[in-house]
């Protein structure tokens, strides 16, 4: 593959490729999708504290795969530069994929050192976007194979033993964290399902976890699709 790189701008909302555009981004996700801001002091309560650290860990073991294997494209193969930045996707007969719904994007926020910023900004836009302006895979479709890699992500972090926490001295003060917890714990309120009956005490239930995912799907879908 000789080093090949391939580095798309995802635009936001009209927004320039940039950490400032990111901001404005986030600004904007509040208001479309009515998100709290969060703040630290609200860790105080246990049950917030456990729904915050079960999002972020399962999004830190998230791996993007799915994402670029639309359109029957299971073969797909996605490359992260250690930088967290840039992307490479490649089809079954190793050729750069450089064409919509799968080519490869450009992230802002490394995906496992700031999951939830990277959520904010450069997995939210994309749900809603898609990887450029004329992309063919709809918003159902995106949310179908970002829940795929969530639940991936949800998998191997318990294959693995690790548990559910979050880091050392965590605060709602970094790009984007507030915005994804917010996010996520609202389309799980739309959905009509309670995080508490998931995390922890039924985290291993075969059937929670179905239920837990079906609502993440179906929340996403209806927040993005009201925005």
């Amino acid at each position: 593959m000789k080093n090949l790189v391939i580095i798309i701008t995802l635009i936001l909302f009209s927004v320039t490729a940039s950490a400032d555009g990111s901001k404005s981004f986030a600004k904007e996700a509040r208001k479309n999708f009515g998100l709290d801001n969060f703040k630290s002091k609200h860790l105080k309560d246990m049950n917030f504290k456990v729904a915050t650290a079960t999002i972020y860990t399962i999004l830190e073991n998230t791996q993007e795969f799915s994402i670029h294997q639309m359109d029957g494209a299971t073969e797909n193969k996605t490359f992260l530069h250690k930088d967290g930045h840039r992307e490479a996707v490649f089809d079954k007969d190793g050729n750069a994929v450089e064409g919509c719904p799968n080519k490869a994007t450009y992230n802002y926020y490394h995906p496992f050192q700031t999951p939830l910023g990277h959520f904010t900004a450069d997995i939210l836009p994309w749900l809603l976007m898609g990887s450029c302006r004329y992309d063919s895979s709809t918003l159902d479709q995106r949310v179908d194979a970002y829940v795929l890699d969530f639940r991936a992500g949800f998998e191997r972090n318990l294959n693995n033993g690790n548990g559910f926490y979050l880091p050392e001295k965590f605060r709602f003060k970094k790009f984007g964290q507030s915005e994804a917890v917010s996010f996520f714990l609202k389309a799980l309120d739309e959905s009509g399902y309670d995080i508490e009956n998931f995390s922890p005490k039924n985290i291993n239930s075969k059937d929670e976890q179905e239920r837990f995912f079906k609502a993440i799907e179906l929340g996403f879908k209806k927040l993005l699709k009201n925005a």
